[in-house]
Order: C-alpha cells, then structure tokens, then sequence
C-alpha cells in the first residue's frame, strides 16, 4: 500500500442508508457491549462515518481534514505500567476492509497500534482480550447475548424492509396528545379526534 493512498483524502464510495446498515447495527451493538465489558479507566471513542453520505458531504468532510479508511473505534484504557491504545473495524459479512482502509491500518501498525477487524460480539471479546484490555469477570456471557441482541436486530430489520424514498414518517403520539385525544401530531396534518 503506498503512503498516497494513507494520505487521500478521497470520500468513500456511498453506503446504504442508516437503518437498512447491518454494519451499523453491528457497530451499535458492539458499542453497547463495550461499554458494559471494558473496565475503568477507559475512553471509547466512535467515528460517524455513516453521516458522511452525500458528495457535497463527503467533500465537506475531506475539506475538513477527515481522512477516509480510518477504523471506526478507539479504544484507550490505562494499567499501572501501560497505556493500551486499540483501534476496531466493524465489517458486517459478506464486507470485506478495502484498500484505502487496509492502507490506514498498515500506517497505524507502522506506529506500533492494533487494529481488530470484527464481523461479530466475538470477534469483539476475543480482540479485546488478545490486546490485554481489562475486561469485567462476566464478559463472555455478556457477548454472547449482544450477539443474540444483534441477530434479532437483523432479523427484525429485514422483515421490515426499507423505507421508501419520499414516505413520510409517522408521527409518534405525544403524551400530551393522547391525554386529550388527539391522535395524530402535527407533521400529521389536524389534530384528529378518538
């Protein structure tokens, strides 16, 4: 991989929309299971990739500074003697890293920084503890059930399918509007009556 490519600041082919994402999903779950696993003192930080979907966005981003192929997660956590700097790439299956970020994780490994690349709640746990992050007692089991949560996630989403472009959205009932009997909000139009 050339020094270029670490370099570009290119924006990244266009992703499919937020809530159809499986990645997304596994980012989120993985998120979650993070927090509950990874002991203190520690500092998780995650990158919003996903926002940057348009070319007016992502050129904007580029403009900016942001460089594209950068992992999605940083993990930092302290022990007595050391500082454990850990970097992650959620890839949802069939997705594979491609080059510019291949490009990125070269330059980190370069500086002497670890970069997983996760397809699930165990690819997770087992980086995590190969990387020798502090990890709560009960942490095995807790990645088995994000995992299970992340499944149900994927199955609930394909069932639902995507939204289609230019459908409005439902309004949720305010409390407010339900205490007076009203059932539509006011993206919905008039106030209708029960």
């Amino acid at each position: 991989m050339s020094d270029d490519l670490l370099l570009s600041s290119e924006p990244a082919a266009k992703t499919p929309r937020r809530h159809d994402d499986k990645e997304h999903r596994l980012q989120t779950w993985a998120h979650k299971l993070m927090e509950k696993i990874i002991r203190e003192p520690r500092f998780i930080h995650a990158i919003d990739h996903a926002s940057i979907r348009t070319d007016n966005a992502r050129s904007r981003a580029a403009s900016a500074g942001v460089q594209f192929g950068f992992p999605d997660y940083q993990i930092f956590q302290t022990h007595p003697t050391e500082l454990i700097v850990l970097h992650i790439e959620f890839k949802a299956a069939p997705n594979s890293v491609g080059e510019r970020q291949r490009a990125v994780h070269a330059g980190l490994e370069r500086l002497g920084m670890k970069t997983l690349i996760c397809y699930s709640m165990d690819d997770v746990l087992r980086g995590l503890e190969r990387a020798g992050v502090w990890l709560h007692g009960n942490a095995a089991n807790l990645a088995i059930e994000y995992q299970h949560r992340f499944e149900a996630s994927n199955v609930k989403a394909k069932a639902r399918g995507p939204r289609k472009a230019g459908e409005p959205r439902q309004p949720k009932p305010t409390a407010a509007g339900l205490r007076f009997g009203r059932t539509r909000g006011i993206l919905g139009g008039q106030f209708g009556k029960r």
